[in-house]
């Protein structure tokens, strides 16, 4: 039975053999590292425009003028007043003057170098027991 129609069958068959070893595959995407995002294609960009940014300037501490009120038995407001420290809008006004003031009480230097203490204006017995009350607070 070998007529003309057997042939072609058996070449379908083989061209599908063919076909089926060589499968058109999509290219399969590279792996990447967790947490990275897969870069964009460029598209069209509008440049970065640079702002030009003002450094904040501080203005020096008065401790001397600070020293000096304290000396003449100034209050802790009338420091802060006179020295541009009152803030009116704030719950704690004079707040930034107080913590400047617990540090010129450890020390402070003046433009020559010189280490100056501001004086404690209660007795020295007062100060420790009123340190000791606040780290027995402190502890619980």
């Amino acid at each position: 039975m070998n007529d003309g129609t057997d042939a072609p069958v058996l070449e379908e068959k083989k061209t599908e053999s063919k076909l089926v070893g060589k499968k058109a595959t999509a290219k399969k995407k590279a792996k990447q590292a967790p947490g990275k995002r897969a870069k964009k294609p460029v598209t069209h960009r509008r440049p970065k425009k640079k702002v030009a940014k003002k450094a904040a300037k501080r203005r020096a501490f008065p401790y001397a003028r600070v020293a000096k009120l304290w000396a003449k038995g100034r209050t802790v407001k009338e420091i802060a007043k006179a020295t541009g420290y009152f803030n009116s809008k704030s719950d704690d006004p004079c707040h930034r003057l107080r913590v400047a003031l617990t540090a010129m009480h450890r020390g402070w230097k003046d433009s020559k170098g010189k280490t100056h203490k501001l004086p404690h204006r209660v007795s020295p017995k007062a100060l420790k027991a009123a340190t000791r009350a606040g780290k027995k607070v402190a502890r619980g």
